[in-house]
């Protein structure tokens, strides 16, 4: 009887395996619905339109002249740098590790002067140490024992030895205080200079800034067109261009602000001589019409163009012919049988 009814259970056990077998097979073999198919993406036509755009570089220039003479003799050991405003009483350039000093006056350093001169000079070298704090006595153009203790105490300050003589070459007076400065072309470290040798160029206040445009680019732009940019610490700078002149190269257009500025307006100081600013030429054409992304345009080797309008089938029956006008910034004007307000497919059916 035992043995009997453990072959029951043992066919039980089989048919049961069996049976999760085959339904385990027929689980596995069953298909998976696929999920449906995303809808397309739209977009909505609208009216406007488009507006190229021309980026260039401008140039930023000054008008420089001649700052002064130099009188100092030895080696150039210390320049400024292009751009730099410098003041009275503030070095301009070194020679022989001797600074030259600049100083606010009409009568040119034609001497060296000390103790018991007589002059203009002389009188022109006491106003400057009297604005600098250095002579409280009355300027009278004489080279007295005041002047002879203040030149002492300035030569101090400046790291010389104070022997209180004033040599040719360590002060320059210019009539024109304080002066924004560049070096010249033949001025550099090491250099050996001289008497009546020119050391820097005197910058004007203001730069021009201008853009230098071939002739193709001549017909692309007009008088007063938008123009904007960025200085080098990121301040926007918006204007116009203000009227183009003959050049070299075919034409330079000027660019000014509202104000009749240079486009740098406020900010010129961060750019040096010669520097290039890169300026956007605003709606050098623009022009209406239907818009739509350039995503929702395709076109074939013919070089026919078309869009397909929402709920397309994807067939050529569902495509709607259209001429592209212009594109911009991935948008394009067309004309075509497409009104403002109509919904097309983006990046085909």
């Amino acid at each position: 009887m035992q043995r009997t009814l453990g072959w029951l259970v043992t066919l039980a056990l089989v048919a049961i395996a069996a049976f999760a077998g085959g339904w385990a097979v027929r689980t596995l073999n069953t298909p998976v619905a696929a999920p449906p198919p995303e809808p397309p993406t739209t977009v909505t036509v609208t009216e406007g339109e488009v507006a190229d755009t021309l980026t260039l570089g401008a140039t930023v220039t000054w008008r420089t002249e001649p700052l002064g003479f130099n009188h100092a003799e030895g080696t150039l050991t210390a320049l400024p740098r292009s751009g730099q405003t410098v003041n009275a009483g503030q070095v301009l350039y070194e020679v022989d590790a001797r600074p030259v000093i600049l100083a606010r006056g009409e009568v040119p350093m034609y001497r060296d002067l000390a103790r018991g001169d007589k002059g203009d000079d002389v009188q022109q070298l006491q106003e400057f140490l009297s604005d600098l704090g250095y002579l409280w006595a009355a300027p009278i153009g004489k080279f007295g024992p005041a002047t002879e203790t203040a030149v002492k105490q300035w030569q101090r300050d400046l790291g010389l030895h104070d022997d209180a003589r004033v040599r040719r070459g360590d002060v320059m007076f210019l009539p024109r205080v304080p002066a924004t400065v560049t070096p010249t072309s033949e001025a550099a470290v090491g250099r050996g200079v001289s008497g009546g040798d020119v050391v820097l160029s005197r910058l004007a206040d203001d730069p021009s800034v201008s853009l230098s445009l071939t002739e193709g680019q001549r017909a692309l732009v007009t008088e007063d067109m938008t123009v904007h940019a960025r200085s080098p610490k990121g301040t926007e700078l918006r204007g116009h261009i203000g009227g183009f002149r003959n050049s070299e190269q075919g034409f330079t257009a000027d660019l000014r602000t509202k104000g009749d500025r240079p486009l740098c307006a406020d900010v010129c100081k961060e750019f040096e001589q010669g520097d290039t600013l890169m300026v956007t030429v605003e709606q050098v054409t623009a022009t209406k019409g239907l818009l739509v992304p350039v995503t929702a345009i395709e076109t074939d080797a013919a070089g026919a163009t078309w869009v397909r309008p929402a709920g397309s089938t994807g067939g050529d029956r569902d495509r709607v012919e259209v001429q592209v006008l212009a594109v911009a910034d991935g948008q394009a004007a067309v004309e075509g049988d497409i009104a403002s307000g109509d919904e097309l497919i983006v990046g085909g059916a």
